[in-house]
This record gives C-alpha cells, structure tokens and sequence, in this order.
C-alpha cells in the first residue's frame, strides 16, 4: 500500500493509550462541546468503541484494516458488526469529534506492528523477525477462529502470528493483541520508522534512538531517513520488499486536542519526551497539570504527584497540541 507519506507529526501526537468502560450503542449523534480530535488506543470493550476513556459512536464511520485496499468499510451501529472487524486488544487511531467522555467517529484505522514466525518463546516474550515482543497480563491473545486463547497455543518454530503493540523505552514491543494466523504464510512484515541509512542497509526504529532492527537492503527511491515504512519479508526472512507505510486516517488543521500514550524516555524541566510508535512526542507540563494513576482494565483513576514521574513509565498526556508539542492538561501514569 504505497502511497505518498505525509508529515509524521500525527503518529507521534495521536494517542495510544487505555480505554475505559463498555456500553452505549452506535448512534450517530455528536457530543455538543466537541472538538475535532484523533486518538489512538487499544480497543478495550464494546458497545460503541472506548478510547482513552472516550466512547466514539461508529455510525457510518470509515472503517480501514490492514494491507487491504484504500477503499474503507462503512461502520453501522451494530456491536455485532463492530465486533466481526474489531477485537479487544488492538490499537486503533479514530478520527472525528469527542468531549471528554463521549464523540462520534468519522474514521477509524487498525494497523498491525508486525506479521510473521515465532521464532523464540519464554514464558513472557516471543520474538518475531528479531524483535523481542513482551506479553503480559494485558495482552489479549486469539485462537485462528477468533476465540481467545493462551500463550501456550503458540510453538517457537511453526506459529504464525499478526501482533499489535506498544513500543516501549527499552527497544521492545509490548503486546496488547495477538492472534495466531491459521497456518504459516509465505510473507512476513514489520513496521517501524527509518532512523539511519547506508548504501546497502537502513535501521528501522523500534523506539527512537534505543533500539533499532537493521534491514540489509537498500532504501527505494522516495524514501528517507524518518519515512514510516513497512519491511516484507519471505518465509525465510529475506527482504522482499519496502515501502512507505501511510496513514489512511489523517489529522488535519481542524484537530484541537490529542492523546499520546508511550514510555517516558527523558524528563527535562517541564518538558517530557516519550516514545511513541517509534517516534518521539514532547510533552509540556503547567503548573495547572494534574495528575493521576490509572490502574485495571476500566482505567480507574487515583491521585498522583508530578514526583511520581519518572523515565520508564508508561503514562498518556492529554492536552491541546500545538507545534508538534502537547500542553498537558492531564497526566494518566498507568499502573497496570
């Protein structure tokens, strides 16, 4: 899916962080004091879909998955429906208008981080294509039918799995959905960013400046150091293929607000830097921050200190966005 990148401010401004809650139906109507707003999180309930603590009506929403055509899925207000496209687990970016608790989507895109042959297994990781890939008690893992299952359906050496996640600060990818493929294919793929390029080899950044997988093939014509892209890969591993990996939901000069969940990787003064999807996002704090900790599957929220901060910890910042930076207003520290 080849398509002309855009700026990858989105990536790294929209949110990626814990839903909350389940009910509601699909209904269309939107919230009266909404704002334009994409977020990015991990599908947590049904009814309508939660993101970050938002439930988004998908009535006639654009629906986009993976390595399909440009052309989208028109979303009903279903569950059943909603359920046939979407699992528990994946990381979804929604486009449209949301308050704080309610909004409407006008488009919603899941992409996966990476398909391919477990190659190793311990009782919490599994690596694929060389990437160590954390699983923990978040993590929501699907038998081919669809049904949930375990990590001891998966084989180092025969299972074929697609994986969502989040980067974290150490270089590896924390899983929050998994689901074992039917039988091998004959096309593995990962995603990441390009943080450096020689002639014959390019890294591709699996958290910005920690950790990076390198790729021994050359970067096509059109792509550059910072192009988001997606590696193919045969069943051997060999590169097939590289190409520029887009946004098919895009923000544009009407979003007011966004979230971004990732792993703190350094705090100076009031600014933090955390990674996410692989690129880094700066975060502003205010003396009129505050902040809380958010533990369990429902985000339940209890009060927190800016002292609570500190690099490796996993938090979403919500704010306006502005420049590329994000004013928080909100600080969620997540503890489970």
């Amino acid at each position: 899916m080849t398509r002309k990148i855009k700026k990858l401010l989105v990536l790294a401004s929209i949110s990626l962080g814990a839903l909350s809650g389940c009910g509601g139906g699909g209904g269309s109507s939107s919230p009266s004091t909404a704002s334009a707003t994409v977020s990015k999180g991990v599908i947590t309930g049904f009814g309508s879909i939660f993101v970050n603590g938002v439930e988004y009506k998908t009535a006639s929403a654009k629906l986009y998955l993976p390595d399909t055509s440009s052309s989208p899925t028109s979303l009903g207000s279903s569950e059943s429906e909603i359920q046939n496209h979407l699992k528990i687990g994946m990381a979804v970016t929604v486009k449209g208008s949301s308050d704080s608790s309610t909004g409407q989507a006008s488009e919603i895109e899941f992409k996966d981080n990476m398909e391919g042959l477990v190659t190793a297994k311990t009782a919490t990781t599994l690596t694929v294509l060389g990437v160590t890939v954390n699983v923990d008690s978040a993590t929501k893992l699907y038998a081919s039918s669809g049904s949930s299952t375990t990590l001891a359906a998966i084989t180092a050496g025969s299972t074929w799995v697609e994986i969502s996640g989040l980067p974290d600060n150490t270089g590896a990818l924390t899983a929050t959905y998994i689901e074992i493929k039917s039988s091998a294919g004959t096309e593995q793929e990962l995603k990441g960013f390009v943080v450096a390029s020689t002639a014959g080899s390019f890294d591709l950044g699996l958290t910005a400046g920690i950790k990076s997988a390198t790729i021994n093939a050359p970067l096509p014509a059109g792509i550059a150091v910072g192009s988001f892209v997606e590696v193919k890969f045969d069943a051997a591993g060999n590169v097939t293929k590289v190409e520029i990996d887009d946004d098919l939901v895009k923000a544009d000069g009407a979003t007011a607000k966004a979230e971004a969940e990732g792993y703190i990787s350094a705090i100076t003064g009031d600014t933090i830097t955390l990674t996410v999807n692989g690129a880094s996002q700066t975060v502003t704090l205010t003396a009129t921050t505050v902040y809380f900790f958010s533990s369990g599957s429902g985000g339940t929220l209890t009060a927190a200190t800016r002292s609570d901060l500190a690099v490796g910890k996993k938090i979403s910042a919500e704010g306006p966005l502005s420049g590329g930076v994000i004013t928080a207003t909100k600080i969620k520290i997540k503890t489970s």
